[in-house]
């Protein structure tokens, strides 16, 4: 049996209306598209001003950060088994910072300790990096090696 030919309607689409529609909908998808801030990370260093210091002395420093999408925390904190020190500075998109630290040890840190010294910034996509060195108290010639910091945080 031979079927009648099928009405327009049934037939594909005419290729003009095709491209019109693909360009109707690639138009509304992208002028709808916002652009997106791009992924990525903090560069952080620590530069201290000597690795060394006396007993009750002050660690110095700078910690320098750079990010595109904006910096909104830092924090310098020196540590060690017996000592805790911190300074923070909370900002609020600035691409790249310095803070210059003056972190005073007091009397607790013996000689021959080693402290770390550990710089935090957070990012405005909240990415975090941490960065750690380390200072010798001057007064013994071998480094104790017990833990510097016992409190050390995890991050994932």
């Amino acid at each position: 049996m031979k079927r009648p030919p099928a009405s327009r309607s049934s037939r594909a689409p005419v290729p003009g209306v095709k491209r019109t529609a693909i360009a109707v909908l690639c138009a509304a998808f992208f002028g709808c598209a916002e652009a997106r801030p791009r992924l990525d990370v903090p560069a952080v260093r620590i530069e201290l001003e000597a690795d060394t210091v006396d007993v009750g002395a002050a660690i110095r420093g700078r910690v320098v950060a750079t990010d595109a999408s904006g910096i909104v925390y830092v924090s310098v904190e020196a540590c060690s088994d017996s000592l805790r020190r911190r300074t923070r500075y909370d900002t609020f998109a600035v691409d790249s910072i310095t803070l210059d630290f003056d972190l005073d040890l007091g009397a607790p840190v013996a000689p021959g300790r080693l402290i770390e010294v550990r710089a935090l910034v957070i990012d405005d996509q909240l990415f975090t990096v941490e960065v750690v060195d380390t200072v010798f108290v001057r007064g013994s010639s071998i480094p104790d090696s017990r833990p510097i910091c016992r409190a050390v945080s995890a991050r994932r």
